[in-house]
């Protein structure tokens, strides 16, 4: 076989250059629609009106699947689009891909003026093809028409305008990126993929067989070889006939040599046609990625669909191996998560940042991309705020808290009232609404700052918070990562944004009770701001996509570091800070760990919300558990109460271990505290 031929060689008299073959054409046409209007009875002003309304290929836009990647920009993660299509530059296809598709569709599509005239008339006369569209050309023109946003023009018409403009081998290219193939592709590139895992430029001449076969009924998988291979052998025979006989692109020999693909992919109509894979845990990264680019200056103007059916290649900070630790520990439907066995209704989310970039390297937010997300929330393809990973946070903030009080200069070492009941006045706190202390301590009534940190005591928390300043409290989590924050409004529950510095109508919506969790936020900032931390104070925006590319150039690339470069806190408060929270993993790592809880309701004893969250000198991770839609307290299926350390600590912990060796991260221990500040700055004398 030649394989050097293409449809447009030498041999064909059509394929001469446009400027030596349009006055042929042109006089062609002239006396066609002359027959056209006499067999037809349309007038001339109809003829023109046609002619002059035509949409050309340059007027429309195919939709062309997005595909998002892991890291590695090579492990696809979903793929996106009203259409599955990826539009190639044919002229790059072997030649008898052509060829094939003519053989099915149009066996003098090489010499033809584009319509079928006999057709034509039969057509008047009832007698043609129900479609109307005998020769490929038509058969474009008819898909051009269908995506045109135009009025539809006759369908001969706009192929005789086609054949007079283009090359055969440029309208077949048109035809070869828009055709349907069944199983949701569109293209010749998506059939390749869809049928064969492979790219078109890599197509045999016998799985190209295979595809153009399908093209007459691929609604139907009428000719699909998982569904009918009976019928699909036949057709795929009939095209082999007719590259041998009818247009002698195969010597006799050549065409005997060929034998049936046997490698295709199976396929069944009862699976779901499209590939977009957004129902996986998956899902949410890639509603939080589109989210993001949403908001960047290259994609805020473009049309709403632009980023799903722009054929683009999106690479995000979702490292494969993190991501699937993550959702195997997380997911509750997973065999090893550790919501296993635990009861119905109980959810995780978790996400991993990595210190000093700010990507997220994993994120789970729930079980399926199209459900509740557990973790954050995103701008959706209308702009409307999505998601339900707004959380209290409990005596997590003390971990803000404290990096405020070292930024004052506060010590470590300070004393701090820790009565079990006490009124702050000063904060609308009276005797008839006193802060309760919920937890037990051995350093009570008195406590330094480091040992109410690290037993979460809300008493001294709240008390540090109120000297400190509630809006330094706030500006300093603002400034590590967390984005957003929810207060209570007239209307409810309200996001406020903080991601620039709060002014005073910010400021106006919260209390002091900032210092003691009260005021939700979200999962992904928690694990930002703790790589802030990580990072030795310095913060780099946390965000999801690396590159996006289209047809192999860059529309975007992140910007390392991507946010603020403005160090936090000091080395020094940071070595003091994590001395503050420092534990010892499994691994023997140094990390910093942070547990919380926030009650359910009025209740004194019940929680609805647990956290663990922390960070090692090379990864942050952030772990929440709570219950589906609504809070409840979170009780085992014993009854028992659960506390921060019952499923959030071991997911935290088993996570961070593994993860670490996953990435290949080296272990880097934590420097010795720097003890700074006002050892005399509390507000409780030295017990005695």
């Amino acid at each position: 076989m030649d394989t050097e031929k293409s449809p447009d060689h030498d041999e064909t008299p059509a394929e001469t250059g446009n400027a030596a073959k349009r006055p042929r054409r042109f006089r062609k046409l002239v006396i066609i629609l002359a027959v056209l209007a006499s067999v037809l009875g349309i007038g001339a002003a109809t003829i023109g009106y046609y002619i002059s309304t035509v949409p050309v290929p340059e007027t429309l836009t195919l939709p062309e699947a997005t595909v998002v990647y892991y890291s590695d920009g090579t492990t696809e993660m979903a793929r996106l689009g009203d259409q599955n299509r990826t539009v190639i530059d044919t002229t790059t296809l072997p030649p008898y891909v052509a060829w094939a598709v003519m053989a099915a569709e149009d066996r003098s599509f090489e010499t033809n003026p584009g319509v079928d005239l006999g057709d034509l008339v039969r057509g008047a006369v009832g007698g043609a093809d129900e479609d109307g569209a005998a020769t490929i050309t038509m058969q474009y023109a008819r898909m051009a028409a269908d995506l045109s946003d135009g009025s539809r023009p006759d369908v001969a018409v706009m192929a005789w305008k086609l054949d007079d403009q283009y090359t055969k081998a440029e309208i077949m290219g048109f035809y070869l990126n828009t055709v349907y193939f069944g199983r949701g592709a569109y293209g010749i590139e998506a059939a390749a993929h869809a049928y064969f895992k492979k790219p078109a430029t890599s197509l045999s001449l016998g799985e190209a067989m295979v595809l153009a076969a399908v093209i007459k009924s691929p609604g139907d998988s009428a000719f699909d070889p998982s569904v009918n291979r009976r019928a699909a052998q036949d057709r795929w025979a009939y095209i082999r006939d007719g590259l041998t006989h009818a247009m002698k692109k195969l010597s006799a020999d050549e065409a005997a040599a060929l034998t049936y693909p046997e490698t295709f992919v199976k396929w069944s109509p009862n699976m779901p046609s499209s590939t977009s894979r957004l129902d996986r845990p998956t899902g949410l990264v890639v509603q939080q990625a589109l989210s993001e680019l949403r908001q960047l200056p290259e994609f805020r103007d473009k049309p709403a669909d632009y980023l799903r059916n722009g054929g683009l290649k999106i690479v995000t900070t979702i490292d494969k191996e993190a991501e699937s630790l993550a959702i195997a520990l997380a997911d509750e439907t997973a065999n090893r998560s550790h919501l296993a066995g635990k009861p119905k209704g109980l959810r995780a989310a978790l996400v991993a940042v990595e210190p000093g970039t700010g990507r997220v390297l994993a994120y789970f937010g729930g079980h399926s991309g199209t459900g509740a997300d557990y973790a954050g929330w995103y701008y959706d393809e209308h702009g409307t705020p999505t998601g339900y990973g707004a959380h209290p946070p409990g005596a997590t903030f003390a971990i803000y808290d404290v990096a405020a009080a070292l930024k004052e200069g506060i010590s470590l070492k300070s004393y701090w009232d820790a009565s079990r009941v006490k009124a702050f006045p000063r904060s609308g706190r009276t005797a008839d609404s006193p802060v309760r202390e919920n937890v037990a301590a051995d350093c009570q009534p008195t406590c330094t700052l480091l040992q109410a940190a690290r037993a979460g005591l809300t008493v001294p928390l709240f008390g540090l918070t109120e000297q400190v300043g509630m809006p330094k409290v706030l500006d300093m989590a603002r400034a590590a990562g967390v984005r957003d924050m929810w207060a209570r409004s007239a209307g409810g529950i309200t996001r406020v944004d903080l991601r620039a510095a709060p002014d005073q109508a910010v400021l106006a919506q919260f209390g002091t009770e900032v210092g003691i969790g009260q005021y939700p936020v979200t999962v992904v900032d928690q694990a930002g701001a703790m790589a802030t931390f990580a990072a030795g104070g310095v913060r780099a925006q946390t965000h999801f996509v690396k590159e996006v590319t289209k047809a192999g150039a860059t529309v975007y690339a992140e910007k390392l570091p991507t946010g603020a470069t403005e160090r936090v806190l000091s080395a020094a408060a940071v070595a003091d800070l994590s001395h503050t929270f420092q534990r010892r993993l499994a691994d023997g790592q140094d990390a910093a760990v942070v547990n919380g809880t926030w009650q359910y309701a009025d209740s004194a004893t019940d929680i609805a919300h647990a956290w663990t969250f922390g960070y090692t000198r090379r990864l942050a991770v952030a772990v929440w558990t709570g219950n589906q839609a609504q809070e409840r307290p979170l009780r085992l299926a014993d009854g028992r109460r659960m506390t921060a350390d019952t499923v959030a600590g071991p997911i935290f912990r088993d996570f961070t271990v593994q993860a670490s060796k996953a990435l290949g991260l080296a272990h880097e221990p934590f420097g010795p505290p720097a003890f700074l500040g006002d050892a005399s700055a509390g507000n409780a004398p030295p017990p005695r």
